[in-house]
């Protein structure tokens, strides 16, 4: 809790270069003493040092430092926002973990499981058509769909893993669009990413996997940023990415967007 909200103030004040870097770095010191109780939270974590007596403890002191992980790679990255580190944190430290806590004193904070397995139906058809989740993407896993190297989803493993992947951002697109879900919305699409994707994204870094990426950092980038502080580099974001696309699907995305 230390840790999150010394970098809270940090991105707080960051604008206005008044100490920031103090709370940074107490954010920083916060977080590695917190991390030397072995939450399991980074791919490099191998000790068991672990003693909290408490899995309630360890959960909500995890999730903190979920928290943390977010608006460092997304708010208070000083060069380009770490996304591809973001998602396999989030990955390694939410994928298969328990989410309940057992607490009766805790069980208000169970809200977010339900919100996990959301349906946007209701959402989609009440949208304005500006905050609509894209038609581009739903048919950018098809062979037959006039998007550019459709010999790469003739395969259905392929295609599959694409479809899977578009379907997640769709259900965290109208989350986010929920007062009190957007942190969880942003958060779900890391961890409902299946494996197949996440290698095509982070280690191949194909360009339809790309594309959704760019469209995940639009969604945030729409958020309210006097509710959501975590937030604020995603414009950087898409511009890096644009960085890595060919022409032709910037073109396509210009497209999508002027729809």
């Amino acid at each position: 809790m230390l840790a999150l909200s010394a970098i809270h103030l940090h991105i707080l004040y960051q604008p206005f270069g008044a100490a920031d870097e103090d709370y940074l770095s107490l954010g920083q010191r916060h977080k590695t003493h917190a991390l030397t109780l072995d939450l399991n939270l980074t791919p490099e974590s191998h000790t068991t040092s672990h003693t909290s007596t408490s899995p309630d403890a360890h959960l909500l002191t995890r999730n903190f430092l979920v928290m943390y992980k977010v608006a460092e790679s997304l708010a208070a990255a000083s060069d380009r926002p770490a996304m591809f580190s973001l998602i396999d944190t989030i990955r390694h430290t939410l994928r298969d973990q328990d989410h309940i806590y057992r607490d009766e004193q805790l069980q208000s904070l169970n809200w977010f499981v339900g919100s996990m397995v959301f349906s946007p139906v209701e959402e989609e058809e009440t949208t304005a058509a500006p905050n609509r989740f894209p038609r581009f993407l739903k048919t950018l896993h098809l062979p037959v769909s006039p998007y550019p190297d459709p010999e790469e989803v003739l395969d259905p493993v392929i295609s599959d893993a694409y479809k899977e992947a578009i379907a997640a951002l769709h259900n965290s697109w109208y989350l986010t669009q929920r007062p009190g879900y957007e942190a969880v919305g942003a958060i779900a699409w890391m961890v409902r990413m299946t494996d197949q994707f996440r290698t095509m994204l982070v280690v191949e870094k194909r360009q339809r996997a790309l594309v959704i990426l760019y469209f995940y950092c639009m969604m945030l980038s729409r958020l309210d940023r006097q509710q959501c502080w975590w937030t604020g580099k995603e414009q950087d974001a898409m511009a890096w990415i644009s960085m890595m696309l060919d022409a032709k699907w910037m073109e396509c995305i210009a497209s999508a967007a002027s729809l």
